[in-house]
């Protein structure tokens, strides 16, 4: 059971590892798309929706800590799989 327990752990964190450099790829791809009198517009948008995110994420991401633990209070890893798919910045150091 811990084996199994410790194999979930590992394919978490490599997944939460795996979406590092997606938000400066988007980025580098978004500002080649639009124009240069665009760029403010553009990041002046990423740094809102990045905002709201965290507004809205760092509620979930808690409630997630809290629950993400069996009866004897270890992790069981989902706190990893659901910041792969979110990954809030502000949540980095903790992963």
């Amino acid at each position: 059971m811990k084996a199994q327990k410790a194999s979930h752990k590992a394919i978490a964190i490599f997944a939460c590892g795996a979406g590092e450099g997606v938000e400066p790829s988007i980025q580098g791809l978004a500002s080649s798309m639009v124009m240069h009198s665009q760029y403010a517009t553009l990041f002046t948008t990423m740094a809102l929706l990045e905002s709201m995110g965290r507004v809205i994420g760092t509620p979930f991401m808690a409630f997630i800590l809290r629950v993400g633990r069996d009866n004897q209070g270890e992790p069981n890893g989902l706190v990893f799989i659901v910041a792969s798919v979110s990954r809030p910045q502000h949540m980095k150091h903790m992963l």
